[in-house]
């Protein structure tokens, strides 16, 4: 397994590259199923006969690809362009009125965010705001969360994962809980999905969506959304293309695709279905995901031994999965102190808000990377 990551991730041997929950390394395979496909329009056209047939027969694959890693069927997933695309297509989707709320946290991603804010502000649907960064430890105060939920709640949005903390939250009970009041939940899986098992049918969720340029190693522009039988039925086609639909009479009297797919809009540049494709084949048959999650399991805990060992920092949260962020002392700025980092090719993320820098841990990265990067933490500071 090491030498193909060797081949597939040249990233993992070139600097210390701790930042996959930004964006993950692009396998080789990846590229060059891009641009394999890039020089086929070049020389063969893009609208050739056969050739949106056997595109769609590509987005077939992708859809059952994605369903077998969260188990769900090919039918509940789409293909969007990005996570918050797919937020988007739920809080408009749903038939939300003023007065109606939606119950989220402080500690969204601003995708999330800004989009709860044009459903707030166009149709006087109000956001409620569960603090998560009062709890001292930053664990999820599950009790906490659910004394705000009242009887105009009508949608939850909640991370699986914590982008800034790295904490779990507790999906499958708030899910429960959100059910047996009729309260629609939609998890934003965009740290989670690629890092630990998931399972959206266990977890009870009614949308879950994600990226592919995170922990799936996919390119940009791709992303992922899936949505029960009883998501569905509660969305409206707010937006539609013509692959939205079965049929039409020619005017506006449209037939819509069955299941999620029906919430697929737009053109697509077909070279990224091929490399994303191939991305999780890579993934799938080649490492597995079962040793994926063990190896990020190993190295969270390598990490977390050293910290403890070795320096005199802590830790945001140990309740993780591939994310650890480290609290700075207050003299010291996380901004500056990243950069600083960068400038030896190490590379992590800093968090304002809690002045601490984000490391977040691949499948690629071994010891000896934890170690060096442990051991020029404690130089620099």
């Amino acid at each position: 397994m090491k030498q193909t990551i060797q081949e597939q991730i040249p990233l993992a041997e070139n600097g210390l590259y701790f930042n996959t929950a930004g964006a993950g390394p692009l396998p080789r395979c990846v590229i060059e199923s891009i641009s394999s496909e890039v020089q086929k329009e070049l020389l063969t056209g893009r609208a050739n006969k056969g050739q949106r047939s056997l595109f769609q027969d590509k987005l077939s694959l992708l859809r059952s690809s994605i369903a077998s890693i969260i188990g769900a069927n090919a039918n509940e997933i789409a293909i969007t362009s990005n996570t918050t695309e797919a937020i988007n297509i739920v809080v408009w989707g749903m038939d939300l009125k003023k007065g109606d709320e939606i119950l989220t946290t402080n500690a969204e991603h601003l995708g999330a965010l800004a989009s709860l804010s044009t459903v707030h502000k166009l149709r006087n649907v109000q956001v409620e705001f569960f603090d998560y960064y009062k709890e001292r430890d930053k664990s999820f105060n599950s009790k906490s969360f659910f004394e705000k939920i009242n009887q105009n709640t009508k949608l939850i949005v909640l991370s699986h994962i914590f982008w800034e903390s790295g904490n779990i939250n507790p999906i499958k009970e708030i899910c429960k809980y959100a059910k047996s009041l009729g309260i629609m939940v939609l998890i934003d899986g965009a740290q989670a999905l690629g890092t630990m098992p998931v399972n959206v049918k266990e977890l009870g969720a009614d949308f879950y969506v994600f990226p592919a340029h995170k922990w799936l190693l996919g390119p940009e522009g791709i992303g992922f959304m899936y949505i029960s039988s009883s998501g569905i039925s509660s969305l409206n086609q707010v937006f539609a293309g013509n692959s939205s639909f079965l049929s039409h009479d020619g005017k506006v009297d449209f037939i819509p695709s069955t299941g999620s797919k029906r919430f697929e809009i737009g053109t697509r540049f077909r070279p990224i279905i091929s490399g994303m494709s191939t991305g999780l084949d890579f993934l799938i048959n080649d490492i597995g995901f079962s040793n994926i999650y063990s190896k990020i399991k190993e190295n969270m805990l390598t990490l977390q031994d050293y910290l403890d060992r070795r320096t005199n920092l802590s830790v945001i949260t140990n309740n993780v999965s591939s994310i650890s962020s480290i609290q700075l002392p207050k003299e010291i700025n996380a901004k500056a102190f990243r950069k600083e980092l960068e400038k030896l090719d190490i590379y992590v993320n800093d968090i304002k808000r809690l002045n601490s820098i984000r490391v977040s841990i691949g499948f690629f990265n071994d010891e000896k990377q934890i170690s060096d990067l442990i051991k020029n933490i404690n130089r620099l500071i």
